[in-house]
């Protein structure tokens, strides 16, 4: 609670978007990533008010322990990894 409210007194603009069981994220060029313990994922994009939307959904692999970001097609792009359950999901932006 005390991380909270120092967070809301250093950024004082703040969004709360609704994703149940949020437990993962990662920043993917200016989108914010989540996954939920239940296996779902949801990439949110800023709106025009200075909150976030909903831009995709999509299903992973239950109890995701990492997520991470990096370019590993060297393509330029940036790819998301996440490991959950024993294996590893990757997520080739092309």
């Amino acid at each position: 609670m005390l991380a909270l409210l120092l967070a809301a007194q250093l950024f004082p603009a703040q969004a709360r978007v609704p994703f149940p069981n949020a437990a993962r994220i990662a920043i993917v060029s200016g989108k914010l990533v989540a996954l939920a313990n239940d296996g779902h994922g949801a990439i949110f994009e800023r709106d025009s008010q200075g909150g976030f939307r909903e831009a995709r959904a999509f299903t992973t692999a239950h109890n995701a322990s990492s997520v991470d970001v990096a370019d590993l097609d060297g393509d330029g792009t940036p790819d998301l990894a996440i490991a959950a359950q024993g294996e590893l999901l990757i997520f080739l932006r092309r």
